[in-house]
């Protein structure tokens, strides 16, 4: 929608897709009942102790089990991002369009690339924002995410400070000590909320990485801690 309104989308018609396995695209990668998903939004996993990665890298292989267990080795094995860029070149035939326009970012920027190396020649122009590096290896990707989860949050920080009422307090150094007051018990005890299930810790954590995406979405993230500062119901 935002993307639309820009001079790019007034020069051009903007066709987005789900990758294979996710979202609206069948058959999907589902790997767990709702039950399943439930039991493991209650599992903090916090605990880095040697005892507390064991029970998280655990808690993974049961996950991966899981999914072969659900989907099937045959699906999972054509899941894969060069299949996917595969498939975006299957819509560009679909369209009619003998050369690809394309707009991605974070995992979207991988896709592009991916596309890029094996169809050079159907490419007319491609915007990546955000590029994932796929020769970074996964522990190092893991740091250089959270580095920039952690500049998003500062920014965040910085600009509630400004604002009245800001749950984090008017000090952006101790917005993090402040944030971890506010959101470290809910590893304990989730908060109460309309949905009997709660407000878990995983729950909020993953509240508040999306919201750090955008802007745009800050103030819905205040009005989060707001309420767990309050000690109200939390959406």
């Amino acid at each position: 929608p935002k993307l639309a309104k820009t001079e790019i989308g007034r020069q051009f018609d903007l066709v987005a897709f789900d990758p294979r396995g996710v979202g609206f695209s069948t058959p999907e990668v589902r790997c767990e009942t709702d039950a399943q998903l439930d039991e493991d939004r209650t599992d903090p996993q916090v605990d880095f102790s040697p005892p507390g990665v064991a029970h998280i890298e655990d808690a993974e292989r049961q996950h991966a089990q899981k999914c072969l267990d659900r989907v099937g080795a045959p699906f999972l094995a054509g899941m894969s991002t060069e299949n996917t860029a595969r498939d975006m070149d299957a819509v560009r035939a679909a369209l009619g369009e003998e050369k690809l326009n394309f707009f991605g970012y974070s995992y979207g920027t991988r896709l592009g690339t991916a596309y890029a190396e094996q169809f050079p020649d159907r490419v007319r122009a491609m915007m990546l924002d955000g590029v994932v590096d796929q020769f970074t290896d996964p522990l190092a990707k893991e740091i250089v995410s959270a580095a920039g989860f952690q500049q998003a949050f500062d920014a965040y920080a910085s600009d509630c400070a400004s604002q009245p009422d800001c749950p984090l307090g008017v000090d952006p150094t101790q917005s993090v000590l402040r944030f971890r007051e506010l959101v470290d018990p809910l590893a304990g005890e989730p908060a109460r909320t309309a949905d009997p299930r709660g407000l878990s810790y995983q729950d909020a954590m993953t509240g508040v990485d999306a919201a750090l995406y955008d802007s745009e979405d800050w103030p819905r993230l205040t009005d989060g801690l707001t309420a767990l500062a309050r000690g109200r119901d939390a959406d």
